[in-house]
């Protein structure tokens, strides 16, 4: 029961049944479930008849309080039917809480490639991906060699997780030779999001999953197989156009985008978008 101030009468009638009811206790959308200690406003009436019936009772707080299990006779049943009653201290889904299958946050990220064409070293691209710097050599599988932001940690409640992506903003041309090129770098903006399952807060249901464009998906699918905590199901590759042999998804010809798809195994997930705006001189 949401709200304030309810009662709720009921008489329990037959043999052998349980009933289960909740007092929840809000005043707004935005006020959360449970809204403090609303539900202690919220009481019952309760009478039986018939055997063997059990009416349980459960009040939900915010404020921390909590107390045992509690058990009486139910008026008017005789000694085979019983009240059981409890406070809990935990979150609970609203009444207007609509949860969807799937949820996504979209957010489309720039990169910066660089190709080396040396003398004394095969050519290569020096590429900076979704927050990782990615090596590939002619001919040779792509390697991350400096990771993107993201860590882990256990706790009680489950795996949590904060991920930094790097969205590169600017137009720039490209540009060739032997001269040094001047790399002009700005945080124009930060966005800091903070996601849980509990729905209390800004809340997603899980599992979360981390999608990635990239020209890059081997070097991105051993980084994700080298977390198996994190990314406990791994990783899949889908290519929105056709790859022929020799090349695969996860090893595209030159220039093809693909996508690479992976579950986060996390109950609570911090999401720190940094938009850098790049000039190039």
């Amino acid at each position: 029961m949401f709200g304030s101030h309810n009662t709720y009468n009921l008489t329990v009638a037959g043999s052998s049944h349980t009933v289960n009811t909740f007092f929840i206790g809000e005043t707004t959308p935005t006020g959360g479930c449970p809204y403090t200690n609303l539900s202690n406003t919220d009481s019952f009436n309760i009478a039986g008849a018939g055997s063997s019936n059990l009416q349980n009772l459960t009040w939900y707080n915010s404020v921390g309080y909590s107390s045992g299990y509690g058990l009486t006779k139910m008026p008017g049943g005789g000694n085979s039917n019983h009240v059981g009653w409890q406070n809990l201290s935990s979150s609970i889904a609203c009444a207007w809480t609509k949860l969807l299958t799937q949820s996504y946050f979209l957010q489309s990220f720039e990169g910066l490639k660089v190709h080396l064409a040396t003398h004394y070293t095969p050519p290569a691209d020096v590429a900076y991906d979704h927050g990782a710097v990615i090596l590939e050599q002619t001919g040779g599988a792509s390697t991350i060699v400096d990771p993107p932001a993201i860590t882990y940690a256990k706790t009680a409640a489950g795996l949590t997780a904060q991920l930094v992506l790097v969205n590169l903003i600017g137009s720039i041309a490209t540009q060739s030779g032997t001269e040094t090129a001047s790399l002009s770098v700005q945080v124009v903006s930060i966005q800091d999001l903070n996601l849980s399952t509990n729905a209390s807060s800004e809340f997603f249901v899980p599992p979360m999953i981390l999608n990635l464009s990239t020209p890059y998906p081997g070097a991105w699918s051993t980084f994700i197989a080298g977390a198996p905590t994190l990314f406990s199901a791994g990783s899949s590759c889908y290519s929105p156009v056709t790859i022929s042999a020799p090349y695969s998804c996860l090893n595209p010809p030159p220039g093809v985008l693909v996508y690479l798809r992976a579950p986060l195994a996390a109950v609570k997930i911090r999401l720190i978008v940094a938009n850098v705006a790049l000039t190039l001189s």
